[in-house]
């Protein structure tokens, strides 16, 4: 894991400070950090931690995005700035297409999202997806990626895929 700008003792501390909304919009905890991000960057202001973002392995060819900012900083530009930081990464490292699971009522990610020039999201159960191509060949990795998010919860809804904790 690579981490950028912080430690991972911050990142602790801060997901740990995050308020009940917030995290019910991150929908991510310190534990799926650890286990699954290969990228974190902290983002600061007057050297106190304010954000933290970066790109996840969930599966073996599938990379999700996360976004992390403190709710007094938001709506200033800062998730445009980590959106464009972790598109630049992805293209750096060769990965073919991100996923971001938001919550539908996280607006601030939304319009970011839109700003970004990101394509519509899909709506899957509780939460949007939006998947981001990063090379001109990742097209259909993308629809791939849709279906499997489809079939990942239909199967959780049928009790047969147990949801992670």
């Amino acid at each position: 894991m690579k981490v950028v700008n912080t430690n991972l003792m911050e990142v602790v501390e801060f997901t740990s400070s995050l308020t009940s909304i917030e995290k019910r919009y991150y929908d991510m905890d310190y534990n799926t950090l650890l286990k699954e991000a290969v990228y974190i960057q902290g983002y600061r202001e007057d050297d106190k931690l304010i954000g933290i973002s970066g790109v996840c392995r969930n599966y073996l060819i599938v990379f999700s995005i996360f976004h992390m900012v403190k709710k007094e900083y938001q709506r200033r530009g800062l998730g445009t700035r980590m959106t464009r930081d972790q598109m630049q990464w992805t293209k750096e490292h060769h990965i073919p297409c991100l996923i971001s699971k938001v919550h539908p009522e996280n607006a601030a990610i939304i319009k970011t999202y839109e700003k970004s020039g990101m394509p519509n999201a899909v709506r899957v159960g509780d939460f949007c997806y939006y998947v981001m191509p990063t090379t001109r060949w990742a097209l259909p990795v993308k629809h791939l990626l849709f279906a499997l998010i489809r079939i990942r919860h239909r199967l959780q809804e049928m009790h047969i895929l147990r949801v992670r904790v």
